[in-house]
């Protein structure tokens, strides 16, 4: 969750605090109110190039699954320099945990929402639980694994099944003969002088 949205010298903003509740929320304003300089915010702490001022700096507060993050990028002599919980980090690193708490949606996404999938992900990554469903995700392909095992013993106990059934009746058919075990002799002998 986003709690805090701290912006210096970031374009129009000098000195800027912005405070986020619990749960979704929804930046909406009319035309020139800053909307978009508040999303370019979040797109400049992800990496985002751009011709920005000395000293110009954004950090971000959020918790994620019980953990607190301090996320910040900063412009120092016209480089950028990123940090986390007050160290020095990494631009991918940033990017990986804020892509986990944000969501950023445009006008032109509007037909992204409405596949099933986008949606799941949208409830599951604002709930704190993507360590969950993936957890859910490994066992649900172990079921599936089992399942096809299973499948595959009951075949194989099937096919077991009726090889015995077959031995029996030949075992049946050798028994409703009646041949004595001398005549049985006599016959094996036969056989092997015509072979």
């Amino acid at each position: 969750m986003v709690v805090r949205l701290s912006l210096e010298n970031f374009l129009f903003f000098k000195g800027v605090e912005l405070y986020f509740d619990r749960g979704m929320n929804v930046i909406t304003g009319e035309t020139g109110t800053g909307k978009s300089l508040t999303l370019s915010s979040f797109l400049f702490l992800m990496g985002q190039e751009g011709n920005y001022e000395e000293g110009t700096s954004v950090e971000l507060e959020l918790e994620l699954e019980g953990e607190e993050y301090i996320l910040r990028r900063e412009v120092q002599r016209g480089r950028s320099r990123y940090y986390l919980n007050g160290r020095s980090s990494t631009r991918a690193t940033l990017q990986q945990i804020l892509s986990s708490a944000v969501l950023i949606q445009g006008q032109n996404d509007r037909l992204r929402i409405l596949r099933s999938d986008f949606q799941r992900d949208i409830y599951d990554r604002f709930a704190g639980c993507m360590s969950l469903r993936k957890e859910c995700e490994r066992l649900y392909q172990e079921v599936l694994e089992l399942e096809g095992r299973l499948r595959e013993w009951h075949q194989k106990r099937l096919e077991r099944e009726i090889r015995i059934r077959v031995l029996q009746e030949q075992v049946r058919e050798i028994e409703d003969v009646g041949l004595l075990p001398e005549e049985y002799e006599a016959l094996r002998e036969r056989l092997r002088e015509l072979s």
